[in-house]
C-alpha cells in the first residue's frame, strides 16, 4: 500500500530527484527558522485570530499572542480589530486561521508554523511533478531548488504569512488548465475552488481570474474563435471570481480605494491618487527590483520568466504567466506601498512554468512520452509546438 502510494506522490519523477528536493527544503527550512525571523505585522493578528477561533477569549487571545512573540506593545492589535476601516481587511483571511485552528489547539501558538510547513512541502512536489510534464526531471528539480534558493520562498511559503496558503493554490490551479485538452468538470470545480480559497486567503481574486483569463485571450487570439479548450475554464473563472468578490465585499466591506489614496499620500484626493500612478508604478517596480540587490537567484527567476515570456509568446503559458504577472502588479499598486513581492510571490509557480518551457524550446530537456494525440487547438500541442 504504502509503496503504490509513493509511486503514486511520485508521478514517475525518479527517487534521487525527490531525495535532493526533500534535502534541500529540510536543511534550508532548519538554516532560515533558526537564523531568520519568519513573521511579521500581519502575522500578530492571524495568530491572535486563531487562537480566539481555537477557543481563547478575546483578551487572553491578544495577550498570548504577546507573549510569544515577545512584543510588550501587543494591545496595539486592540485599535486594529476595533478599526471597522483595518479589521475589514483582515476579517476575510480566514482560511490560513481555519486550517491552523487544531495545530494552535494543540501547540499553542507554535502551532502557527505547521501549516506553512506542509503547504510549502506540497508546493514543491506539487511544482516537481508539473514541470517534469513537459521538461526533464533534471530540469524540473532544477527549477524547485531555485526556487528554493530565494528568500520568497522561505519567508512566504514557510512563514506566518497567507502567502504560503497563496502560492499553493496558485500551483493547484496550474493542474486544472487545459495544457492537455480539453479540460473535465472537476477541473472546472477546481478552477471554482482556487478562487473562493484565494479570495478568503489573501483577497486575491482578480489573480487567478486574470490567469484563465490570459490563457482564453492568447487562445481565442491565436485560433481566431471564442470557444477555445480556454473558454469554459475562463467562463467559470469570470463567474466565480464575481460571485466570491462580492461575498466577500458583504461580509468585509473594506474600501480598497480609501486605503489606496492615504497609503501614497492623496487622502480625500482619489483624483490626484489615479493622476500619480505612473509615478507609483514606476517607483513600485524600481523598488520591487532594489529588494532583490541580497537575493540573486530571486532576481533570476524573476528576469529568467521575464525573457521567456517574451520567447514564448505564442503560448497560452504566457498568456497565462502574463495575466498574473499585470493583475498582481496591479494588486501591489493598489495596496499602494512597497511589498517586498509579497503581491507577486504567489505566481512564482507560473514564472517557473515558463522558464521551463522555454529550456525544453531550447532542446535542453527529454522528449516528452508519447501521449495519445491532442486536438489541433489544445493547451498541449501548443506548448509542444512553442517547444519544438
Amino acid at each position: 500500500m504504502m509503496r503504490r502510494w509513493a509511486t503514486a506522490v511520485a508521478g514517475g519523477v525518479p527517487g534521487r530527484f525527490w531525495a535532493v528536493a526533500f534535502v534541500m527544503y529540510v536543511l534550508v527550512y532548519w538554516f532560515t527558522h533558526e537564523n531568520l525571523k519568519m513573521w511579521f505585522g500581519d502575522s500578530l493578528y492571524y495568530t491572535s485570530m486563531t487562537m480566539m477561533s481555537a477557543g481563547h477569549p478575546y483578551a487572553d487571545a491578544i495577550d498570548l499572542t504577546g507573549a510569544y512573540f515577545n512584543d510588550p506593545n501587543i494591545w496595539r492589535l486592540d485599535r486594529g480589530y476595533s478599526n471597522p476601516g483595518f479589521y475589514d481587511l483582515i476579517k476575510p483571511r480566514v482560511v490560513y486561521v481555519w486550517l491552523s485552528t487544531p495545530f494552535v489547539w494543540l501547540m499553542g501558538p507554535s502551532g502557527m508554523y505547521v501549516v506553512p510547513a506542509i503547504c510549502g512541502l506540497i508546493t514543491i512536489v506539487l511544482l516537481l511533478r508539473f514541470f517534469a510534464r513537459f521538461c526533464s526531471p533534471t530540469l524540473a528539480t532544477a527549477l524547485v531548488v531555485l526556487l528554493m534558493t530565494t528568500n520568497q520562498f522561505w519567508f512566504y511559503s514557510t512563514g506566518i504569512y497567507t502567502e504560503t496558503l497563496c502560492v499553493l493554490f496558485i500551483a493547484v490551479l496550474l493542474y486544472q488548465l487545459p495544457f492537455r485538452g480539453p479540460v473535465a468538470r472537476s477541473n472546472l470545480v477546481g478552477i471554482a475552488a482556487v478562487i473562493v480559497l484565494l479570495t478568503f486567503t489573501r483577497q486575491m481574486t482578480v489573480v487567478p481570474v486574470a490567469m484563465v483569463l490570459g490563457g482564453w485571450l492568447w487562445s481565442a487570439i491565436r485560433h481566431r474563435r471564442i470557444r477555445t479548450d480556454w473558454f469554459a475554464p475562463a467562463l467559470t473563472a469570470l463567474g466565480i471570481g464575481l460571485a466570491a468578490q462580492v461575498t466577500m465585499m458583504v461580509i468585509a466591506p473594506f474600501n480598497a480605494l480609501r486605503q489606496f489614496t492615504i497609503n501614497t499620500g492623496y487622502a480625500g484626493n482619489p483624483r490626484g491618487a489615479l493622476l500619480n500612478l505612473p509615478n507609483l508604478a514606476w517607483e513600485t517596480l524600481g523598488a520591487e527590483i532594489w529588494s532583490y540587490r541580497v537575493n540573486v537567484a530571486g532576481l533570476l527567476l524573476w528576469a529568467a520568466a521575464l525573457a521567456a515570456g517574451f520567447f514564448l509568446w505564442r503560448s497560452e503559458a504566457a498568456g497565462v504567466y502574463f495575466g498574473g504577472l499585470l493583475s498582481s502588479f496591479a494588486f501591489n499598486l493598489l495596496n499602494g506601498t512597497m511589498t517586498a513581492q509579497r503581491y507577486l510571490y504567489p505566481i512564482v509557480p507560473a514564472c517557473l512554468l515558463m522558464i521551463a518551457l522555454a529550456v525544453h524550446r531550447m532542446g535542453q530537456t527529454r522528449t516528452p512520452e508519447p501521449d495519445p494525440a491532442p486536438p489541433a487547438d489544445s493547451g498541449d500541442r501548443q506548448l509542444v509546438e512553442a517547444a519544438a
